[in-house]
């Protein structure tokens, strides 16, 4: 289940965390913490309305999961923390889950996956950037 509003949230703020990268070089920590809180909030607010925590439980255990996934990069020197925070954060967002453990597996590496690959696009494109930018370089 993918909701719309999470969905939103999660492209707003994984857009704001690329400009400001962009711009700085930095993630600020308020935009995934916003990104995370808002996540955990909605699910619990649906929790409570639905009277079913099972969305609240997997946005928890995701959202802590590719937190500790992206802060492993981060400690290997791989991604810079703000890259990790905003991965935990969307897993906070869009607790995808399915009957099948091996369907939500394969939907977050597909999607680990998929970020490699248009991360891989982007850091080129930020190179190049920096090297037109600079010729010393």
């Amino acid at each position: 289940m993918i909701n719309i509003i999470t969905l939103a949230v999660a492209f707003a703020g994984s857009l704001l965390a690329a400009w400001e990268d962009l711009k700085t070089t930095e993630i600020p920590d308020e935009i995934p913490l916003m990104m995370g809180t808002l996540g955990i909030f909605y699910w619990y607010i649906y929790s409570l309305n639905t009277g079913s925590f099972q969305l609240l439980f997997f946005s928890l255990a995701f959202g802590s999961i590719l937190l500790a996934f992206g802060w492993l990069l981060y400690l290997g020197g791989q991604w810079g923390g703000g890259d990790a925070k905003v991965l935990g954060a969307i897993g906070f967002l869009m607790p995808f889950y399915s009957w099948l453990a091996l369907d939500v597996a394969s939907l977050y590496v597909a999607f680990v996956i998929n970020l490699f690959l248009v991360g891989s696009v982007y850091m080129i494109f930020y190179t190049l950037v920096i090297g037109a930018r600079n010729k010393k370089i």
